[in-house]
């Protein structure tokens, strides 16, 4: 019976689509409300960056009131239509202060579609190892239960056999536990990769187990990183962005221009009719620029320490993401997939001189232990593999592909 319900934890309550790593990947990218969202924003940037260099919009007034010129009274038509115009540079300085907003917004989502690709990507595959290591687990159980039946179904059980037959119970209790762990391991998967590509049930991954990882060169890498790691490319633009802040700081004392023309029209008789051109100018009295302008400067000097702290982290980080992707492939060396079929035929060996009498319920269990720990390697390894490679991928703006 508890066989029959280990079986039914592990078993899918209806069958789901069978999709390649990259179509589960596309799947995910499509469907993210979190990339939505940034793609949106960054539109809504672009937008505004395209609108940011145009003139402020004309002004246009008009008045109507009455003239009484020696007791002749009739009604007066003023009319007013004026243009302002910036400081030159200022125009320039926002726009180009838009386009980094624009240009910042561009990276974050670009970052954010990374990370949610890198994300899935190690869902399904931790999904797709949690389920290789299902059926292991559930072969091991009915394994020790055909012992535990075998050693009872004999019609005088010797009190060595009871003790050998306890400690298969014992075993298999062990076995129990570890698969409703592991149950529960593969619901949470199983719930974030449906997440990410928004199916009612969890996609089967197609997926060709890895073997050996072909790392573009170091020095490539060491250039990706310069150029695309995304948290340093927004860092260069938030850097340029107080650059031009502070162009413009010491561009706002400088005053804006104003163009106006008028047209006046009094009707008493004899009608009499006015015209006017003239020119506005602010006057820089209060504001010069004394508190903007060295704002602005100790602004650029956080962004260029900030930066500078950036990059000797990503350093560090790329040091210790290589060196692990390196040991992680040797790991991998050492517990090839064909450990699987291996560990699988020397327990089935082992199993068949347990009932020969040549071997104890001790050298079994042993043996047991010792093929779930390699096999528990092989899967682990894989899994360790693609997480590394992600740490690595990730810092140097890189999509991942297995």
């Amino acid at each position: 019976m508890i066989l029959v319900l280990a079986t039914l934890v592990f078993a899918q309550v209806q069958a789901s689509p069978t999709l390649t790593l990259k179509q589960i990947q596309d799947l995910a990218v499509s469907k993210s409300a979190q990339i939505k969202s940034a793609t949106a924003f960054s539109k809504s940037e672009s937008t505004r960056a395209e609108g940011s260099g145009l003139l402020p919009n004309p002004f246009a007034r008009f008045e109507y009131g009455y003239a009484n010129f020696g007791g002749v009274a009739g009604p007066t038509y003023d009319s007013t239509i004026g243009q302002s115009i910036p400081f030159p540079g200022k125009l320039s300085a926002k726009k180009r202060i838009q386009e980094l907003k624009a240009q910042i917004a561009q990276v974050s989502e670009t970052e954010t579609k990374l990370l949610v690709q890198h994300a899935v990507t190690l869902t399904a595959i931790r999904l797709a190892n949690l389920n290789e290591i299902s059926k292991h687990e559930l072969e091991r159980r009915r394994r020790f239960q055909l012992m535990h039946d075998y050693l009872r179904s004999h019609p005088q059980v010797s009190p060595s056999q009871k003790i050998e037959a306890a400690l298969i119970e014992n075993q298999i209790r062990i076995l129990e536990k570890g698969m409703i762990e592991l149950s529960f391991e593969k619901d949470a998967a199983e719930s974030e990769l449906k997440f990410f590509t928004q199916l009612p049930e969890a996609p089967t991954l197609e997926y060709r187990w890895i073997s050996q990882v072909q790392l573009p060169k170091r020095e490539e890498l060491e250039s990706l990183l310069a150029e695309h790691n995304p948290e340093l490319r927004k860092k260069e633009f938030e850097l340029e962005h107080s650059h031009e802040t502070v162009s413009l700081a010491k561009l706002d004392p400088w005053p804006d221009f104003g163009l106006t023309a008028s047209y006046r029209l009094e009707t008493p008789v004899p009608a009499n009719n006015f015209y006017f051109g003239g020119i506005t100018i602010a006057l820089p009295f209060w504001d010069h620029g004394q508190y903007s302008i060295p704002a602005a400067q100790a602004s650029v000097d956080t962004e260029v320490e900030s930066r500078e702290n950036i990059r000797a982290r990503l350093k560090s980080d790329f040091e210790q993401a290589w060196k692990r992707v390196q040991a992680s492939q040797k790991e991998l060396d050492l517990f090839p997939l064909k450990l699987v079929d291996s560990s699988e035929k020397k327990f089935a060996e082992a199993e068949t001189e347990f009932r020969k009498g040549r071997i104890s319920v001790s050298v079994l269990l042993a043996t047991d232990a010792q093929i779930h720990e390699t096999l528990d390697s092989v899967y682990n390894s894989q899994f360790k593999l693609a997480q590394d490679l992600s740490r690595l991928y990730l810092l140097v703006g890189k999509e991942i592909t297995l």
